[in-house]
Formats: C-alpha cells, sequence, structure tokens
C-alpha cells in the first residue's frame, strides 16, 4: 500500500505536467494567429510580387497541408507584411530587427486572386533561440490565417534565410515601399 501512495503523486504530477503543455502550446499558436494578421501589420510592398520558383520550390519541400500547393502555379505572387514597428528595418543597410518583429508573407497563386493559399512567416525570438539565423522561428498558417501549419526552426527556412547575415537573415529581394506614416492631428 505503501508504495501505491507514493506513486498517485508522482501520476498526478506527471499529469499535471501533460495537462500544462497541451494548454501552452494551443495558447502560443492562439498569440501567433492574432499577432499574425495582415490588418495589425504594414504592408511594404505596393503590389503583389511574383514568387520566383526557387522560392515556391523551397517552401514546397516544407511537409505540410498546402504547402505545396502554389509549386505548380507559375503566377503565384506574394505580399510582405511588417510589425509596425519595425518598418523602418526593412530598408536599413545593416538592420536588426526589434524582438516581437513579426515578417509575414501572403502567398496567392495569381496576382488575381481573392484569397491566399498560406502564409510564411517569421517571429524574432530572445537571443539564443536560433542562433543559426539570427534567433528567427519560422512559421505557416493556412490560407485562411486559422491554423498554425508548421512552426519553429523550419528546416527548409532556415536554408534560405541562411544565405542574409548582413540583413538581419531577412530576405529582401522584391521591392520595398513604406508605408506613410499616419497625418498629424493639428
Amino acid at each position: 500500500m505503501k508504495s501505491a501512495r507514493l506513486l498517485l503523486p508522482f501520476a498526478a504530477a506527471r499529469f499535471a505536467v501533460l495537462a500544462t503543455v497541451q494548454v501552452v502550446t494551443p495558447s502560443a499558436n492562439h498569440d501567433l494567429l492574432l499577432l499574425a494578421k495582415p490588418g495589425a501589420l504594414a504592408r511594404v510592398t505596393e503590389s503583389p510580387i511574383p514568387m520566383q520558383p526557387q522560392v515556391a520550390m523551397a517552401c514546397a519541400s516544407v511537409r505540410m497541408p498546402g504547402h505545396s500547393q502554389l509549386l505548380p502555379k507559375p503566377a503565384a505572387v506574394f505580399q510582405v507584411y511588417v510589425t509596425p514597428a519595425a518598418v523602418t528595418a526593412m530598408t536599413a543597410p545593416k538592420p536588426a530587427f526589434p524582438v516581437g518583429t513579426i515578417l509575414l508573407k501572403q502567398k496567392f497563386s495569381a496576382a488575381n486572386a481573392q484569397e491566399p493559399e498560406l502564409y510564411t512567416g517569421m517571429l524574432k525570438q530572445e537571443k539564443g533561440f536560433n542562433p543559426d539565423c539570427g534567433d528567427w522561428e519560422f512559421f505557416t498558417l493556412n490560407g485562411t490565417g486559422t491554423a498554425v501549419t508548421a512552426r519553429g526552426k523550419i528546416e527548409s527556412c532556415m536554408e534560405c534565410h541562411k544565405s542574409y547575415p548582413q540583413s538581419d537573415f531577412v530576405t529582401r529581394d522584391y521591392p520595398i515601399k513604406l508605408p506613410a506614416p499616419p497625418a498629424k492631428k493639428p
């Protein structure tokens, strides 16, 4: 009987840890979904940008639902959004994006498409999170922006972004148009 009493608290503690993990993960994804909304971010591309085939191929190598949808679509385009506090870093010669920055690419099957096929994004984490890639966390969302389909140190994302250490691992191979500053109140 004594051993049963010892196991019961251990089992309860183990269950509590598992329950905590199950609660925290969706909450973290929920927070990301709230933050990674185009309406909450500043668009830094004036119009849809044609997606290069090699970019579509790199995104297709992530084996999650929706990632390879754009591959057979040669007219695929994207728009880029960024956290308002990081807008000026997008054009800085040697940017240093602040912790909490979100960069979001909204990907469409064609320039005239009304709904995105999927989103890819980056979230700047605290120093030490991902030193090989500037402490960026990579993520993808489904086309409606309602579900995180991948998140973390996604190898196919890192392979590409490692080529851009001079720009804090952010690709800027497209025309950037900064949003107009808000009008001053009289």
